[in-house]
């Protein structure tokens, strides 16, 4: 939610959500905004959203890439990863 744009609809179907807190980058992705997105992960957040929107999304390991400039929820379990419409982009955003 954002006080100046409400809540991040599912491009699909504006009746649902697009998932958790990397909701704005997979909505962005899955409405051709982009090709590739980078989300923040603790516990589920790329990957749901990412599946709401029929994106693909990774999860990588904990410390690569390195979290330089996220605001850590906890340091021992957040990630950055990429979300992607097709395979090959995220194949791509990952190496």
């Amino acid at each position: 939610n954002s006080e100046l744009g409400g809540q991040c609809l599912n491009p699909y179907d504006l009746k649902r959500t697009c998932g958790s807190s990397s909701s704005g980058s997979c909505g962005g992705i899955a409405a051709a905004m982009g090709i590739i997105s980078l989300g923040t992960d603790t516990g589920g957040s790329i990957i749901q959203p990412a599946s709401f929107n029929g994106l693909f999304g990774m999860r990588t390991a904990v410390g690569y890439p390195k979290t330089e400039g996220v605001i850590p929820l906890f340091d021992q379990q957040d990630t950055v990863g990429p979300v992607t419409k097709h395979l090959d982009d995220l194949v791509l955003a990952y190496s």
